[in-house]
């Protein structure tokens, strides 16, 4: 701290005076003490005046209020140093750089400098900075409108709209391609030279003058948005949508007019092609002969025809599409009455079609009947929109329906009773049969034991021609006890009473066994059968007779048929059939074969191909029926194949099954047993060696 003798020493140092900085002391309360020449030069007063002044006298209002809380850091930190703004005795205003310190209790020492040209310099430069910035940004966004301003020519000359802007003396000032379209020779447009070659007419025909051009609307004020016009060229026909809004100047006056013009040719003729397909469907709605109705969502009618409306004012239809508001009751066709969910137009509303629902109304003591079908129409989100019924009158049709109806149900009664009485006369005729059959037997069992006595005692003592006689004899008796078996099996059949005598049976050694016992009679017409499988032993649930009866039916068709010289081949193999495992017994020989339209006949009770070729093999025809009955009734199937000259093969397919354990499988009898010979004698007792 200075004491107040070095103090006074400085002020009369020269320094002190001749420094070019103003030097002031200040006390406590900031009021000046003492000032240098440069200070009262500084701020324009002079010692007297700053000396009765405080620091705050001279300071600008805007830093006062700074200048008092830094005073009050510089009582407590001892040391100050800022910028502020200052007000000149004449009332310039000035910047002032202050530095001070505090050199004893109660004063301070204060340096000043005048800062006003570095601060108007430091403002010319930052002001000049940002006037350079604002005129780059000034450049740049000129770049970006010169880029806007082609994007936006560059859309509005490839716009297939026209644009283009008349100024107030009716000049062009632009035009864009879409524009030059709308002219039959755009390079010579002027005011109205366009009328000279082309004809311009509103929507309805009239005829348009200059004056009601849009450009001229445009240019009287008039603001127009799609106004339609015809423009008849010498070239072509156009259609097009106008719209145009005036431009003003800075003065409220109209400039120019911008008109917007559309080709819309394809839309209006369209229009006029939707036009007359609505009025055709109009036509052929309003002629229709079922009645037609069209129903909003709520379920009211906006729309219906002719023949709907003689339906309502006759009263026959109330309203069918407020019939759910009770109008009118409706019933189905039974006479029941209709509930509100059933009525046609509720389920149109829930959005189902309908097909051909028949309803019956009630007018004037008569019942009508009709049959409604309609179709909702539905938004992307499922709601309905509205809905289309027709109404067809079936009352005519339903009575005649109702007498075809009673004459078909006393037909099916005749026919029932028929059939009935037909049923009954079958059943005597089979019950005839079975006791004619039975009848039969006991004869023919009497001359085949007389037949076997005479062979037994008397067969030394017969000629060959006596034996000759009784070996036709035989052969006729056990031709006509096959007929008896199989008229009296073909009777059960028919009854459903094939009685099955099924037992685990090795098929590989029955079908041989079977096949072995007609050797001769095949070797006696001069055939050779060949016997074909690749199984050694296959155990299946059958009826062992029933099989020997369907494979001896099978191997006789085929002898009889068969040519001398050729050979017939029984063929026994397992196969798998819809995942099933499978028996197949093949019979192939190479005889006179079937027509393609007769294999079905075959199977039928006494078919027969051709008499023709039976003449030398006589039969009744029942053998094929009887043989595909017992294959069914082992749940099997038979079919056939085969082609005239070349031969057939019928196969027969049986399920592979077992139901006995296998200790109580059943022996086959010996090979050349005697019943399985006089059952090979019976099958083939029609056919002459």
């Amino acid at each position: 701290m200075l004491n107040s003798q070095l103090l006074e020493h400085k002020f009369s140092d020269g320094i002190y005076f001749n420094s070019p900085d103003g030097i002031f002391v200040a006390d406590s309360t900031g009021r000046y003490t003492d000032v240098n020449p440069s200070a009262c030069e500084i701020t324009g007063y002079s010692f007297e005046e700053l000396t009765s002044m405080s620091l705050f006298d001279i300071l600008h209002p805007d830093s006062i209020a700074e200048a008092a809380d830094i005073f009050e850091s510089l009582k407590c930190n001892g040391r100050i140093s800022n910028e502020f703004k200052y007000i000149k005795k004449d009332g310039t205003i000035y910047y002032m750089q202050v530095d001070a310190v505090k050199f004893d209790n109660d004063r301070y020492l204060g340096f000043c400098k005048d800062t006003t040209k570095c601060k108007l310099n430091k403002e010319a430069y930052e002001e000049l900075a940002v006037r350079k910035k604002l005129e780059e940004e000034l450049v740049r966004q000129k770049r970006q409108l010169e880029i806007k301003n082609r994007q936006l020519e560059a859309i509005i000359e490839s716009m297939s709209d026209g644009l283009f802007m008349i100024d107030k003396n009716y000049d062009f000032t632009f035009l864009n391609q879409g524009g030059q379209n709308f002219f039959y020779k755009p390079e010579t447009v002027t005011n109205g030279a366009s009328f000279s070659h082309t004809k311009y007419y509103d929507m309805q025909g009239r005829v348009l003058m200059i004056e009601d051009m849009v450009g001229s609307r445009v240019l009287k004020g008039e603001k127009i948005k799609h106004s339609r016009l015809k423009a008849e060229r010498p070239d072509k026909t156009l259609y097009f949508s106008m719209s145009g809004n005036p431009i003003y100047d800075e003065a409220g006056e109209i400039a120019a007019a911008i008109i917007c013009c559309r080709d819309i040719t394809e839309e209006v003729e369209n229009e006029g092609v939707i036009y007359q397909q609505r009025e055709q469907l109009e036509a052929i709605i309003e002629n229709m002969a079922d009645g037609f109705c069209l129903i909003d969502k709520n379920n009211k009618c906006v729309k219906v025809n002719k023949a709907h409306r003689k339906l309502i004012e006759s009263g026959t239809i109330s309203g069918l599409e407020q019939a759910s508001g009770h109008r009118q009751t409706l019933y189905d066709e039974n006479g029941d009455i209709l509930p509100a969910e059933d009525i046609p137009s509720n389920r149109l509303l829930r959005g189902e079609r309908i097909y051909q629902q028949r309803l019956m109304t009630k007018a004037n003591g008569t019942n009508y009947y009709f049959d409604i079908t309609g179709t909702p129409f539905l938004d992307n989100d499922g709601r309905f929109l509205y809905g289309i019924l027709t109404s067809c009158d079936v009352t005519d049709r339903f009575h005649k329906e109702n007498i075809i109806r009673q004459q078909q149900e006393q037909l099916l009664k005749s026919e029932k009773e028929k059939n009935e009485a037909l049923i009954r006369a079958m059943e005597v005729k089979d019950e005839f049969l079975s006791i004619i059959s039975h009848e039969f037997k006991t004869p023919l069992a009497v001359i085949n034991s007389a037949i076997q006595t005479m062979e037994l005692i008397c067969k030394d003592e017969l000629s060959v021609k006596g034996k000759n006689f009784i070996r036709i004899i035989q052969q006729n008796a056990y031709r006509q006890l096959r007929l008896v078996n199989n008229l009296l099996d073909i009777t059960r059949a028919n009854a459903g009473q094939i009685k099955m005598n099924k037992s685990n049976v090795d098929i590989v050694l029955l079908t041989k066994s079977i096949v072995d016992s007609v050797n001769i009679c095949a070797e006696q017409k001069g055939l050779k059968i060949e016997y074909i499988t690749a199984m050694k032993t296959k155990f299946i649930y059958l009826d062992e007779e029933k099989y020997e009866r369907i494979l001896l039916n099978l191997i006789s068709n085929a002898i009889k048929f068969t040519p001398e010289g050729n050979s017939i081949k029984i063929r026994l193999f397992q196969k798998s059939i819809e995942k099933k495992s499978k028996v197949c017994i093949e019979v192939i020989d190479t005889g006179v074969g079937i027509p393609r339209d007769k294999q079905s006949l075959i199977f039928e009770r006494f078919g027969q191909v051709d008499s023709s070729l039976t003449r030398q093999a006589e039969g009744t025809g029942i053998g094929l029926s009887l043989v595909k009955k017992f294959v069914e009734a082992h749940e099997g199937e038979i079919k056939v194949e085969s082609e005239p000259g070349r031969g057939s093969t019928f196969t027969t397919i049986l399920p592979i099954t077992k139901e006995c354990k296998m200790t109580e499988v059943k022996k086959l009898p010996e090979l050349m047993d005697n019943r399985l010979i006089q059952s090979a004698a019976i099958e083939f007792s029609d056919i002459y060696f």
